[in-house]
């Protein structure tokens, strides 16, 4: 497979596509490129016709896969399938048994009115012997239970699958030929009863903060067992010594800090539904109950770590990608005519674009920006549609609202999209503030 972008080869590999058939009906390639702001990336792809299927030859060694590029080293242990090493420029940021399926005790009460924290630890999920293993796996032969599925020029995909009692995982690591981004993609049939599901991410790093994504800002979360609520990531800051770790997620909300772990909540198992009544049962105890978050479910983590400043700049916008993913589209345009030119454009990672919209006068566009981090920030702004382009300051945590109206010309406005007396006028001469 060959894939071009911009007329130039881009790194990349075939992988299992989302089917069975053993027809070339549709392929899955995976690769890595910048996408242009505001406007479609097309990328060419031609295939290779090969007498047969590359072979896979990494193998563990001395009872682990590891795995290194120019800045990240991971083990993943073959015995137990769990993460024993997450190095990031000679720094290691998780210890032993790092991504372990945790089941907490809990109760029939899906509103949990009486604690703010799950727990003890009731048990963990282990890693399968190679009979159950390809068993559950639905394979006919069998096979190790941690094992390399995908190994290309863009990354190497370990899978491993483990059990407790009578639910399953499926767990997977993707690891990046270049940068320090690790996907984690949990698939789980969850079959128990009055218990709760958690990944356990025990750091090496001495964190001294937890850190929240919430509704434009961050939020500093608990370090005591207690149950916290953030939105999109959460971040372990060693700001002694300039060290942090970032968990993007893509659904979840709950976690907490226990020791010196992060612990991401997947699911429960409560009854459907039930509320704790005085000494009454809370469910009857001569019938089944139906329960929920039972079946299968998938849950996708991307761990990054580095200097704490340059993570929290990055991740935001990160997590943002991952939550409002682009999608492929299969066409070809001729090329005639001009090509559009985009809405925004913005030089600053910090800075998100939270929203952009119809205005409700429906006279132009109205669009958002929101400062991300808790520094001053700066933003050349530029919009080529309207031949604007200015300089724009945050402070912290700053939000900012700007309408552009049908005659192409821009303003600052408030949330309710209405124009203070003294705002701030753009125009179209791509010659900045007027």
């Amino acid at each position: 497979m060959t894939v071009l972008g911009n007329g130039k080869p881009i790194a990349s590999q075939i992988e299992q596509q989302h089917s069975n058939l053993a027809l070339d009906w549709r392929k899955r390639i995976v690769f890595k490129t910048r996408l242009k702001p505001g406007s479609v990336s097309r990328f060419d792809c031609t295939l290779k016709v090969l007498n047969r299927k590359p072979a896979i030859t990494r193998r563990p060694r001395n009872g682990f896969y590891i795995f290194k590029n120019d800045i990240l080293d991971v083990r993943v242990n073959a015995a137990t399938g769990l993460v024993d090493r997450y190095a990031v420029a000679g720094v290691n940021y998780l210890t032993q048994g790092a991504f372990c399926p945790l089941v907490l005790r809990d109760n029939e009460d899906p509103w949990e009115v009486s604690a703010t924290a799950f727990g003890p630890v009731a048990g963990r999920f282990r890693l399968m012997d190679k009979t159950k293993g390809s068993r559950f796996s639905g394979l006919k032969n069998t096979i190790e239970s941690v094992r390399v599925i995908e190994d290309g020029d863009v990354r190497t995909v370990i899978e491993a699958v483990l059990a407790y009692k009578e639910s399953f995982i499926c767990q997977r690591y993707a690891l990046p030929k270049q940068g320090s981004e690790v996907m984690v993609e949990t698939r789980v049939l969850w079959n128990q009863k009055n218990s709760m599901l958690k990944l356990e991410l025990p750091l090496a790093i001495n964190a001294k903060r937890y850190l929240g994504h919430t509704a434009f800002g961050v939020q500093t979360l608990p370090m005591n067992g207690t149950e916290a609520v953030a939105q999109k990531w959460v971040c372990a800051a060693d700001d002694a010594n300039g060290l942090g770790l970032t968990c993007i997620n893509d659904g979840i909300y709950g976690s907490d800090w226990c020791g010196n772990s992060i612990r991401p909540s997947l699911l429960r198992a409560p009854a459907y539904s039930a509320h704790p009544v005085g000494n009454a049962p809370t469910c009857p105890p001569d019938r089944f109950s139906p329960r929920i978050d039972q079946g299968e479910h998938i849950f996708r983590f991307w761990i990054n770590a580095g200097n704490i400043d340059q993570r929290l700049r990055a991740v935001s916008a990160e997590a943002q990608v991952k939550n409002e993913r682009p999608y492929a589209l299969s066409f070809f345009p001729k090329g005639d005519g001009s090509q559009p030119k985009p809405v925004v454009v913005l030089d600053n990672q910090a800075i998100e674009l939270s929203c952009l919209k119809r205005a409700q006068n429906d006279d132009g566009w109205v669009f958002r920006l929101f400062n991300t981090t808790d520094c001053k920030q700066s933003l050349r702004l530029r919009l080529p549609i309207a031949g604007v382009r200015s300089t724009c300051r945050f402070g912290r945590y700053e939000i900012k609202t700007f309408r552009l109206n049908s005659d192409g010309v821009l303003s600052e406005v408030n949330l309710l999209e209405e124009e203070a007396p003294d705002a701030c006028i753009y125009h179209n001469t791509m010659a900045g503030k007027s």
